[in-house]
């Protein structure tokens, strides 16, 4: 997908509204800038003001984008099973369901009934925030190829020279990053899964604007409490205490792949490296390997070389979703990771 896109031209734009609202742009606002501020994949943006005075953004879906999007989905699904049988060392990251579940998502992106859904979610889960501001949906003009928001004003939050020059300390849009991701995670169990900085804003009062809510996550309450007794141990760097953990796991559920896979992991950084095969083998003689995570070379080596003998398969939901979080960690420096490391850490004991 890409967030830069000839826009398709506007008195198509025009005629979606027209036939969505079923009445003449004008009995509905009274300006509309006819240049798009953004063209996307799926769909392009334009300003507008209401008649009643509320200045909005008007994301609408491009014209016959759902053939489009089906036939680059059975072309990617033919390419995934030619791989697939060609070229057996990579059966491993099951790209035929990698295909599946893009698709999947990909429609509900394209459905802006669902994401002004989860824009209100977001806006009530935010309302008293000091770090975060998330725009109002009007939902009697938004339909499945029509979605219309506030429109909020703000900087990028990658425009550093324009942030700077603002009077912005980045350390502190920083903390409120981490603030916004890990109240999603661990206090509301519902989050924005596609937070690239095209969809991140910092406002004037300083809050970060954030826009776009057609792919979201959920987490479980059992899962946030394994999250975030997770990020507590290995903040702390204590891996014995990490290993003690999903071993009780382990006891409580022996048969759950989730927590073997923690466990080999903990053992992995402790430099076990052969327990650390052994636990994962245990999972994959239980089924199908899910939510594998880094692991020091060897131990990662080696679980690659297992996997290609056992010729198991990589969980569709695990590839589907790691490129965010890899390209997260690795946008940071040193001296940020340890900034981050600390925050982390302060949020995890406010709970």
């Amino acid at each position: 997908l890409q967030d830069v896109v000839r826009p398709f031209p506007v008195q198509e734009a025009r005629a979606i509204l027209e036939a969505e609202w079923k009445r003449p742009i004008d009995q509905v606002v009274a300006s509309f800038d006819v240049v798009p501020v953004a063209a996307a994949s799926i769909a392009q943006v334009h300003r507008a003001r209401l008649l009643s005075g509320e200045d909005v953004v008007l994301k609408i879906r491009r014209p016959h984008i759902e053939t489009l999007v089906g036939q680059d989905v059975e072309i990617l699904r033919r390419i995934a099973e030619l791989i697939d049988r060609r070229i057996p060392e990579m059966r491993i990251f099951n790209l035929t369901m990698i295909v599946d579940e893009f698709a999947r998502c990909i429609r509900k992106e394209m459905d802006f009934v669902l994401e002004g859904e989860n824009a209100a979610r977001f806006r009530l889960h935010f309302d008293k925030s000091p770090d975060a501001y998330v725009p109002a949906v009007f939902r009697e003009l938004s339909t499945l190829r029509v979605l219309v928001l506030e429109r909020i004003a703000g900087i990028r939050i990658n425009d550093v020279r324009r942030l700077e020059k603002a009077g912005f300390d980045l350390a502190d849009v920083a903390r409120q990053g981490v603030e916004i991701a890990y109240k999603m995670v661990l206090e509301d169990g519902f989050f924005h899964a596609d937070p690239h900085p095209g969809n991140l804003f910092v406002l004037p009062d300083g809050r970060i604007g954030i826009v776009d809510f057609g792919i979201v996550g959920r987490v479980s309450e059992d899962q946030q409490r394994l999250f975030a007794d997770t990020f507590v141990a290995f903040v702390r760097k204590d891996f014995v205490a990490a290993e003690a953990m999903f071993a009780r796991a382990i006891e409580r559920s022996p048969n759950n792949i989730l927590y073997r896979h923690y466990h080999a992991l903990a053992l992995g950084e402790l430099g076990h490296t052969r327990r650390a095969i052994r636990e994962f083998q245990r999972a994959i003689r239980i089924g199908e390997l899910r939510y594998p995570l880094r692991l020091c070379p060897g131990v990662r080596r080696a679980l690659y070389d297992l996997l290609v003998r056992k010729k198991k398969r990589l969980s569709a939901w695990w590839m589907a979703r790691r490129q965010g979080l890899i390209l997260f960690d690795d946008g940071l420096t040193l001296d940020e990771r340890e900034r981050m490391r600390l925050q982390k850490m302060a949020y995890l004991e406010s709970l």
